[in-house]
């Protein structure tokens, strides 16, 4: 299975509200290692699909992804390597709803005190059909997110895929 993965969201670090924002939607490196590791070890090919500063972040941490089939330097770029995934695991930035908007199977990382447009519970979304809601059981437990991330993939992917 090809797997897209975006991890951080936004870099804004000049504003505190933005900042603040950053850090509670995006992986810490120690959990985005856990998750490349697991993904790889249930077979999937995972592709960086993350931007700008953070996109370095994986491979200082000695992660092996997959380079993209195409360049995503816009979200058209984006849209066609998402057309080319089985599935994309992303935390709350553009790509989960570039995914939504193309109704591409994708996995929503997203702490527990979301913006409300994710709602405040569940896992689905009345607004993209494809995708798949995995919130922080408390606050700053990815590792929640993470564990229910990974009891779905081993219970079955979505049927929706490139080949369909």
């Amino acid at each position: 299975r090809l797997v897209g993965l975006c991890w951080a969201a936004g870099r804004k670090l000049d504003d505190p509200f933005t900042a603040r924002e950053y850090n509670k939607r995006s992986l810490p490196p120690a959990l985005l290692w856990r998750l490349v590791e697991a993904l790889q070890q249930r077979g999937a090919a995972v592709v960086s699909l993350q931007v700008g500063d953070d996109a370095v972040t994986a491979e200082a941490l000695g992660c092996a992804l997959t380079p993209p089939p195409e360049p995503i330097a816009s979200f058209l770029g984006t849209a066609r390597v998402l057309q080319r995934l089985d599935l994309l695991v992303s935390v709350d930035t553009a790509i989960a709803h570039l995914a939504g908007a193309l109704n591409r199977p994708a996995w929503i990382l997203l702490p527990w005190s979301a913006d409300p447009r994710w709602l405040e519970s569940g896992p689905c979304t009345p607004w993209y059909s494809s995708l798949r809601l995995f919130r922080q059981p408390r606050s700053g437990d990815w590792h929640g997110a993470i564990d229910a991330l990974l009891a779905a993939w081993d219970a079955g992917l979505p049927q929706q895929s490139m080949h369909d």
